[in-house]
């Protein structure tokens, strides 16, 4: 089966190499011929390419509506897929012109798709009210490349720590006034792995730049990982990657109350939910003063991840996505 996948990002883009490229290797091996491209190399003059595919993955870009009905009219069938709400914006700064757009072009992707994939059910909701065939398929990883460190730390401080882009460190920046009252407790520091650094002036800070190579070195030096999110239409979607990523590698974790958290983390089991102020001084402070307690919780993590995020079980989603809608007529 000829695969192309279509992305508007290379493997340093977390969509594209947690969606995409960590499966290609898999999708290979059972006998799917997968070639991805970035879509600034798929113009409108190109579109008569996608004839040569069975099937057409468009990974969360959103071309022009003009691009959709062409690329429609030559390819056989198209799989969109998105990890985001992606009909709305974070920062709700969006004109009327551009939310015209994002709708304008959504609805034509969604019509013209024969299948829509999604990273969680509420994705999966939104997609419904516009396509009726969706699948839903969590954002896993690689559960034997993201594992514990082989030893544990013995910190003299413990490391509370935070993963992610630029665009994200105001959610970071949201946890301040509980570094705050934390402050008092001078066996807590703080790491932050990013593009972007960033100190809090309230604990001592780790700046360790986030480079694809040493990421999960990076993650072995936390002793606690954070996941902090206001409640909002943009991080309803969001699909708990980051407590995902923290629980392979057998980190325990807090994470804020909101969307796919509420489904996966198992307040006091495998994680530790937290809403407000007081809640999250209270849960990072008890895992600060209480090794077992962290091993214990990082361990049922990392068996939730095994469980339900590894490769494996992505794969085999993916694979089925792609046989279903060439089978179907």
């Amino acid at each position: 089966m000829r695969t192309l996948f279509i992305t508007d990002s290379d493997i340093t883009g977390a969509s594209f190499r947690y969606r995409v490229h960590q499966y290609i290797g898999m999708l290979e091996a059972e006998g799917f011929a997968c070639e991805v491209v970035r879509a600034r190399a798929m113009p409108m003059r190109r579109l008569r390419r996608l004839r040569e595919y069975d099937v057409v993955f468009v990974q969360k870009k959103l071309f022009s509506v003009p691009w959709i009905l062409a690329a429609s009219r030559c390819a056989r069938r198209i799989i969109f897929d998105f990890d985001d709400t992606i009909w709305t914006c974070p920062r709700r700064d969006w004109s009327l012109p551009t939310r015209i757009k994002v709708r304008q072009r959504l609805r034509a992707m969604f019509s013209k798709s024969s299948c829509v994939t999604v990273g969680n059910g509420y994705l999966a909701d939104y997609a419904r009210k516009h396509n009726p065939n969706v699948v839903v398929i969590p954002t896993c990883l690689d559960t034997d490349y993201y594992r514990p460190a082989p030893r544990r730390r013995e910190p003299e401080q413990v490391r509370i720590g935070w993963i992610g882009s630029k665009p994200n460190l105001v959610y970071l920046e949201r946890l301040e006034p509980v570094f705050r009252r934390l402050s008092a407790d001078t066996g807590i520091s703080l790491a932050v792995i990013s593009n972007q650094e960033y100190r809090s002036p309230n604990l001592p800070t780790q700046f360790i730049p986030w480079t694809l190579d040493g990421e999960l070195a990076a993650l072995h030096e936390l002793d606690m990982g954070l996941m902090p999110l206001p409640d909002d239409d943009w991080t309803r979607g969001k699909c708990g990657f980051k407590t995902i990523l923290y629980m392979a590698c057998g980190i325990p974790s807090v994470s804020s109350r909101v969307g796919l958290n509420n489904e996966f983390v198992l307040d006091g089991q495998n994680g530790f939910l937290a809403g407000d102020e007081e809640e999250w001084v209270d849960k990072i402070s008890l895992l600060a003063q209480d090794p077992e307690l962290r091993r214990r919780i990082g361990q049922e993590g990392r068996r939730t991840a095994e469980e339900k995020y590894s490769l494996k079980v992505g794969g085999n989603l993916l694979a089925n996505a792609l046989r279903g809608v060439c089978s179907s007529k």
